[in-house]
């Protein structure tokens, strides 16, 4: 229904509608909304539009200095992990392995979903040399294996999870 109304607006504010007006930066431009939102969080989504449609243009009077900050905000190398600071920061503790994706920006969709249901998330990347280079979603981490087996099994109940696994990190 939303998005039959906002192709109504859409419409009636181009005045005429083509495959051309969809281009992939407009595709990608809506994918970031969905994910800074948080998939399955209307509120959220509705915010990561506001924030996606405005800061650029609060930002254009930078010039190219625009275009730096705000793939800064977009694509923050910060939140992902790499396996040595998980192991140095949490040696012995342990994790669930919920996912591994290839995409970034995969990892990052389901570490919105699980966040949104308030799951204690987090990416580490992984180069697997001739596997190719994963981006890994982990839950946790929890000082005991009984604390991760109880939010196992919640994660468990969630139909998207399909697949959930203890570990001692290192991993």
């Amino acid at each position: 229904m939303v998005a039959g109304i906002s192709g109504g607006l859409f419409a009636g504010f181009q005045g005429f509608i083509s495959p051309e007006s969809f281009n992939l930066f407009e595709s990608i431009i809506v994918l970031c909304m969905i994910v800074l939102g948080g998939m399955g969080n209307i509120p959220g989504v509705i915010l990561g539009a506001v924030l996606l449609t405005v800061f650029p243009e609060a930002l254009r009077y930078l010039g190219e200095l625009q275009h730096y900050l705000f793939g800064r905000v977009l694509v923050d190398p910060s939140d992902i992990l790499l396996m040595e600071d998980l192991a140095n920061r949490w040696n012995g503790w342990f994790a669930i392995h919920i996912s591994s994706f290839q995409e970034s920006i995969r990892a990052r969709e389901e570490v919105s979903f699980l966040q949104s249901r308030e799951f204690p998330v987090f990416i580490v990347f992984l180069d697997l040399g001739a596997k190719g280079k994963w981006y890994r979603v982990y839950a946790g981490p929890f000082e005991t294996r009984e604390e991760a087996r109880e939010v196992k099994k919640n994660l468990d109940a969630i139909p998207q999870v399909r697949f959930t696994r203890v570990t001692q990190i290192p991993e």
